[in-house]
């Protein structure tokens, strides 16, 4: 079962650098929330996405959750 954040609760966002940065998802205001030089996430992309979700911005400029690949996955030897 995979667990998603939800109003009142912190999360730990990291960029692709190794940036983090904390973020309280107050539940009386909802702003994006902004990490460095990259376009504000939405709130409700982060509230809806479960806890380690990877997101991306795609090429229209929206806000995406990249699903895990099995070649991702799979152990190295």
């Amino acid at each position: 079962m995979k667990v998603s954040p939800s109003p009142g609760s912190h999360v730990v966002l990291r960029d692709s650098e190794g940036t983090q940065k904390v973020f309280f998802l107050n539940a009386g205001s909802r702003p994006d929330l902004r990490m460095g030089k990259y376009p504000p996430i939405p709130f409700e992309m982060v509230l809806h996405s479960p806890y380690g979700a990877v997101l991306r911005r795609e090429a229209d400029g929206k806000w995406q959750r990249q699903r895990h690949s099995v070649e991702a996955t799979e152990k190295v030897e």
